[in-house]
């Protein structure tokens, strides 16, 4: 039986007729926050990312893809409150990281696991974050890719900030 119907047994068999809905103090006070929440999305700089800096990105993967690269090696530096910052020299071919070492020493798995180890990657972080509160990005005049990332995820929280720099780029084919 449908909660919005009644059943009531008759004379000639069962009736059914509509119940009205009451709206509970629970309810209401959702939908009101939610048109709240949805209202103050309306409002000047409330956006999480300007379109700007949409337009920007999609301006400089562009740059980056119309360069075809897929084999090349770069330096990444992390900047975080983690355990693992030293810069790492990365090598890519084919699009795919093939070798990562830290002060030339093989680096282990693990020390990488979330860390970007492609431009197309770079690029991925960049969308996943668009709607952090503070996002800043340097990009590569020649070849369009971030060179520096800055992301504060959660504004005022305490170390929750990081950042990838990329030097040393280099195409090998």
């Amino acid at each position: 039986m449908s909660r919005h119907l009644r059943e009531v047994d008759g004379v000639s068999g069962v009736m059914r007729y509509p119940v009205r809905l009451r709206p509970t103090r629970t309810s209401l006070l959702f939908i009101g926050l939610t048109v709240l929440l949805a209202a103050c999305s309306l409002l000047p700089g409330a956006s999480p990312r300007p379109p700007e800096a949409l337009v920007a990105l999609a301006e400089h993967q562009a740059q980056w893809q119309a360069k075809g690269l897929t084999d090349y090696t770069f330096t990444i530096t992390a900047q975080c409150f983690c355990p693992f910052s030293d810069p790492l020299d990365v090598t890519v071919a084919g699009g795919v990281a093939t070798r990562i070492t830290k002060a030339g020493q093989p680096v282990a798995p693990r020390e990488v696991e979330g860390l970007p180890k492609t431009v197309p990657e770079l690029f991925a972080v960049l969308t996943a974050r668009a709607g952090a509160a503070k996002l800043s990005v340097e990009w590569d005049p020649a070849f369009g890719f971030p060179a520096s990332i800055q992301v504060d995820p959660i504004a005022n929280a305490i170390d929750d900030e990081f950042g990838y720099v990329i030097t040393n780029f280099r195409p090998t084919s």
